[in-house]
Parts: structure tokens; C-alpha cells; sequence
């Protein structure tokens, strides 16, 4: 819906081509939510749990993105979706990994595991998506000064829906003791 709603330029193409990537280019299996079930299948959970983890919450902040997507100015749905998107995800899938590798478990089995999702998203292609989608923000922010307010607006709702949805997750699986191999 971002790319679709946002101006003809850099970012609107920008934003496409890294759609692409997280849709593997056209190849399934290397679609990043495949490549991150791949991680986990590969530290020793069931893929059953993929579908019975989901917090009943976390589909109420996705309707609501879908919501705001379509309904506010595109400032504000380039500060919700490109900078609370894209460059938030990168921030905390960085920290996730810090704390990951620091497991045991990980640590003792590292050789076995599936890191091709990591590779790309901790790597040198998602700081370089994090630096360009900042430059394109910047760009369209220097045409028309006017979307700053509505951008920062959208990036402080979605940095607000990440620290709900990770809440989220935390609590969920407090709740039912979801664990990989110990």
C-alpha cells in the first residue's frame, strides 16, 4: 500500500525493490519469512508452533497499519511504514541477533543452524537498505518540508506499535512457556 500511495521517484522505486527482496524475487523459497522459518526449524522448533504463537494482539496492530496505510497522508505512511518499517526492523532484528547468538544453545550448535536470514538482515545489504531509504526520506522531505510533522507523527506510531507487538510476544510466551531446544 506504501508503494502504491507514494509519489513517482527514488523512494517509491526504492521501496519496490526491497519488496522484491522480501519476496525472494520471485522465488518462494527465498521469501524472508521463509528463510526465518528456516532459522528456527533449524535451532529445533516445530513449525506448528509458527501458527499457534501468534498473539490475537499483534493481528489488531497489523489491521491498524493496514487502516492508517490507507487512510493518512503519505508522509505520515512513509514515516509509519518506510522509517517504522524498514529501518526500525533493522534496528531490532540487529539487537535480537546480538542477544541470539549469545544462547548456549546457539553458541554450541552454530554450525547446524540456517543463517541465511541473518546473513541478509545484519548484514551489509540491510545497513545499505537502512541508508538508502534515509537518503530517499531526506529527499522527499527537502521537496516538500510540509510531510515533516505527519512523518514524524507515523514513525513515533509505529516505533509505539513495535514495543506492543515485541510486548506482545514477550507475554505470549511468558503465557505458554514457548521455548526452542534447550
Amino acid at each position: 500500500m506504501l508503494i502504491s500511495k507514494a509519489d513517482y521517484g527514488d523512494f517509491k522505486s526504492l521501496m519496490a525493490q526491497i519488496m522484491a527482496e522480501e519476496l525472494g524475487n520471485g522465488r518462494f523459497k527465498k521469501t524472508h519469512l521463509q528463510l526465518w522459518d528456516n532459522f528456527l526449524t533449524s535451532i529445533g522448533i516445530e513449525p506448528q508452533i509458527f501458527s499457534d504463537s501468534l498473539h490475537p494482539e499483534n493481528f489488531n496492530l497489523l489491521a491498524e497499519l493496514k487502516q492508517l496505510t490507507l487512510n493518512k497522508p503519505i508522509g505520515y505512511v512513509i514515516g509509519l511504514c518506510g522509517m517504522g518499517g524498514e529501518c526500525l526492523c533493522q534496528i531490532y532484528l540487529t539487537a535480537m541477533y546480538k542477544y541470539i547468538t549469545l544462547n548456549p544453545y546457539i553458541q554450541s550448535n552454530k554450525e547446524t543452524i540456517d543463517w541465511e536470514f541473518w546473513n541478509i538482515h545484519i548484514g551489509e545489504e540491510d545497513i545499505r537498505h537502512r541508508v538508502m531509504v534515509k537518503n530517499a526520506i531526506n529527499e522527499i522531505i527537502q521537496a516538500e518540508p510540509s510531510h515533516l510533522p505527519d512523518l514524524a507523527a507515523g514513525y513515533q506510531k509505529a516505533k509505539s506499535n513495535w514495543d506492543e507487538f515485541w510486548g506482545n510476544n514477550y507475554k505470549l510466551a511468558e503465557r505458554v512457556k514457548l521455548t526452542a531446544v534447550q
